[in-house]
């Protein structure tokens, strides 16, 4: 497994926009959904994680 350190999360989540560009490009999988609600799984849209970790990240300044 290699291991990339992201900058610290931000409006555009950059660890999530990584994983997802390896997965389109067929060298990276999603391994884990852990701790999502149940209308957030791995069929989810791209733009639904995102939205939903906006949402969450709002009521959170340490994001």
């Amino acid at each position: 497994m290699i291991v990339k350190i992201m900058d610290p999360a931000g409006p555009s989540f950059p660890g999530v926009h990584y994983n997802d560009k390896k997965i389109d490009k067929g060298i990276g999988e999603l391994m884990l959904m852990k701790n999502f609600p149940s209308f957030i799984n791995e069929s989810s849209s791209k733009q639904e994680v995102r939205n939903y970790l906006r949402a969450i990240s709002i009521g959170n300044k340490k994001c």
